[in-house]
């Protein structure tokens, strides 16, 4: 289906079925942007509004700047002048869940907001989005929350924070860095935030932005397949380089993979449950070499595995992370499949791949510290 990415210019922009997703989020350099199904389960995530948003002193003001998609779309939310709180809470179902909720952000007067429970006052957490920073967080932590920013003034906030048996969560605008959950303030009638795109999903981490419009929208899962031949890889020799970020730690294997198709004869680099990049060699069902090293989500990492009869080496961003002079690889022309997933299916590669390379002569120990410094 349709996905939005971050284009070349800073932009969210909706890329259509079938075409790759080149997300330049934060880099010059562009990633190809994998990612498994998402919904969307707030119904308006751009018009604060409607109805599915329930307002508690505030007033919403529509399209009053330029949004991260680039078009005059943008909500202002304006602090009613009472003495309350002020804030905008879900209407959707979701049932009593830990489900990370996401906004993009601006200030608009104030420079603080709030993603909160509904359920407990305990789990919250406070964002300036003047700075960039998480400036407080409930006794009930969310597991999962970051800010980013996304140009122009705006950041993209996120938490996973506990829906109330109604399935309401609260952004809430709040006056000062170390406000309380539920602050209890006094606006002024002109000052408050800008809000856009603002998601709740049903699963374990916030994914790109999915717009919806009256409706609940749902992103299929990313495939990339049909990845090189055996004409142009080197079963005997080579070298497998990837320059890839995970997008999250959730606990599953990412795999991208040199084979022949099966787990007979494989390459498998990949982001493991453990949240280590790990590299395996497997000829003939047998394991020839493995090594791994400890990796952070969301961050890049260089990675190249060097092949050879008896000759293994393994380097992350510059450093060697293993190393054998024993073991066997396949013969010629048995590696003839690329594929960012399991070579028996499963286990997809989900993340961002700004560079993926396999060289048919393997490197020296100099030249694979050169290819992988970051």
């Amino acid at each position: 289906s349709s996905g939005t990415t971050v284009n070349q210019s800073g932009l969210i922009e909706t890329v259509g079925s079938g075409i790759p997703r080149i997300d330049f989020q934060g880099n010059t350099k562009g990633s190809l942007l994998l990612e498994p199904s998402r919904t969307n389960l707030i119904t308006y995530s751009e018009d604060f509004s409607q109805g599915n948003w329930i307002k508690t002193d505030v007033t919403v003001s529509s399209n009053q700047t330029i949004s991260p998609d680039g078009t005059l779309n943008a909500d202002l939310i304006i602090a009613s002048p009472t003495t309350s709180t002020h804030k905008l809470q879900t209407s959707q179902s979701v049932n009593s869940e830990l489900y990370p909720v996401s906004v993009y952000v601006k200030a608009g007067g104030y420079n603080n907001v709030q993603i909160a429970s509904w359920a407990t006052g305990a789990n919250y957490i406070n964002f300036n989005v003047t700075n960039g920073t998480v400036t407080k967080i409930g006794s009930v932590a969310p597991t999962i929350y970051g800010i980013e920013s996304v140009g122009n003034g705006w950041y993209r906030v996120w938490a996973n924070v506990q829906a109330s048996g109604s399935g309401t969560v609260g952004i809430h605008m709040i006056s000062a860095d170390d406000s309380v959950w539920n602050e209890v303030f006094t606006g002024d009638g002109v000052s408050g935030l800008y809000l856009w795109g603002a998601m709740i999903e049903a699963n374990t981490f916030a994914s790109s932005y999915i717009p919806t419009s009256g409706s609940t929208v749902t992103r299929v899962a990313d495939a990339c397949n049909n990845g090189a031949n055996d004409q142009v890889i080197n079963s005997t020799e080579g070298v497998l380089y990837a320059e890839i970020s995970a997008l999250a730690n959730d606990g599953t294997n990412r795999y991208i993979s040199v084979s022949d198709g099966t787990n007979i004869n494989r390459i498998i680099l990949r982001f493991s449950t453990a949240n280590r990049i790990r590299i395996d060699s497997v000829v003939a069902n047998a394991n020839q070499f493995n090594a791994e090293t400890n990796v952070n989500a969301n961050q890049f990492y260089k990675a190249a595995f060097s092949y050879k009869q008896n000759e293994f080496k393994f380097y992350v961003n510059g450093v060697l992370i293993g190393s054998s002079t024993s073991g066997n690889v396949p013969s010629s022309n048995t590696y003839n499949v690329v594929a960012f997933r399991n070579p028996a299916g499963g286990e997809i590669f989900y993340g961002e791949t700004r560079d993926l390379r396999i060289y048919n002569t393997s490197l020296t120990d100099a030249e694979l510290q050169a290819l992988t410094t970051i």
